[in-house]
């Protein structure tokens, strides 16, 4: 979902701030969606990495351990890019519930 939905929706709302005008506002803006979008790709290969590296593991034992060890914890660091997303991405670009979309109904 991060690869397939998540970084294309940061990736089109980088685009439509660029293409929004030059003021330092939207400049920051676009800016921390940039860093984001990078910290993203990042998590995306490490949390890819570890889930490589578990089912190489040798025994189920041994992917168990590596899943606790190593894919929970990548997984949180995905989720905590992405949910910081969430708050900056625009509403008709994100292709998920939102979490205030959830908890509360319109």
């Amino acid at each position: 979902m991060a690869k397939t939905m998540i970084l294309p929706a940061a990736a089109r709302y980088l685009g439509e701030l660029s293409g929004a005008g030059k003021s330092t506002g939207i400049a920051t803006v676009a800016d921390k969606v940039a860093a984001l979008a990078d910290k993203l790709v990042d998590a995306i290969h490490a949390l890819e990495k570890a889930q490589h590296a578990a089912h190489e593991a040798g025994s189920a034992h041994a992917e168990a351990r590596s899943f606790k060890d190593r894919v929970i914890p990548a997984q949180n660091d995905l989720r905590d890019v992405a949910d910081e997303l969430e708050t900056l991405v625009s509403d008709d670009l994100w292709p998920l519930p939102k979490y205030r979309e959830l908890l509360f109904q319109y």
